[in-house]
């Protein structure tokens, strides 16, 4: 059974769809009009929505790309250019028959040897360093060496150096180089001088690049601070909060 609707008046007409085509009488207004079957609607699938286009090209990869390695490749340049400067500086300061690598070679070797004469009971050297940034007057090292105590049993230090440069009497350049315990830090430190932590503070405070140090400095002016010296407390009144 179907449904369709008079052609005059739009009654409901519910006939056997094999008469479709028939011509009767409406049952509502009494005129004629022809069954018909009615024709299915099929519902198209939903389309897809396009997909949006990226908002970059290749063409704006390929530029970003190349914007990025020119800046790194200018700053590599001024890296490479500051550490040239830098090295020429150096090597105007010391004389052509004494390199620095020689310097640098006889300032470790200063520390051993200090060690092996001066430390008392010596075992052995367990470790040595030189930072030598800057000028030999701005170097300082430092030595962990292993030794027999006053009771027999095996101790362990530090021993730190500065080391000062000797120049030469004609051109002033740099030939040699000499290694002395830091004594103002076996004082603040083994001792505990308050004014040698000051000292120290100081140092690490306003020191060249290899020394500046802000917590160390921090540390050796609360020790000094402690023991009352006034001018510690005052670096740690201008000292920013320890975060």
């Amino acid at each position: 059974m179907v449904t369709c609707t008079c052609n005059v008046c739009s009654g409901q007409l519910e006939f056997e769809a094999v008469h479709a085509g028939t011509t009767v009488q409406c049952p509502h207004c009494g005129m004629e009009t022809i069954l018909f079957a009615p024709i299915e609607r099929v519902s198209e699938p939903p389309t897809n929505p396009p997909r949006r286009k990226l908002d970059f090209s290749w063409k704006q990869i390929a530029i970003a790309f190349i914007a990025l390695f020119a800046i790194v490749a200018f700053i590599t340049y001024q890296i490479k250019k500051a550490t040239q400067e830098e090295e020429k500086k150096l090597e105007d300061i010391v004389h052509p028959h004494h390199p620095w690598v020689t310097l640098q070679t006889k300032a470790a070797n200063q520390i051993l040897e200090d060690c092996s004469n001066n430390v008392v009971g010596l075992q052995r050297i367990v470790e040595s360093y030189v930072d030598n940034s800057g000028t030999p007057s701005n170097w300082w090292g430092l030595a962990t060496v292993e030794f027999i105590n006053k009771v027999g049993g095996i101790e362990r230090k530090t021993r730190w150096y500065v080391f000062e440069s000797i120049p030469n009497e004609d051109n002033g350049k740099i030939v040699d180089v000499v290694a002395h315990e830091d004594l103002d830090r076996w004082e603040a430190d083994e001792i505990g001088n308050a004014d040698d932590q000051y000292k120290m503070g100081i140092r690490y405070l306003e020191g060249h690049q290899a020394w500046k140090d802000a917590d160390k400095a921090r540390d050796y002016f609360q020790k000094a601070a402690a023991q009352g010296n006034k001018d510690a407390t005052a670096e740690l009144a201008k000292l920013p909060p320890n975060l």
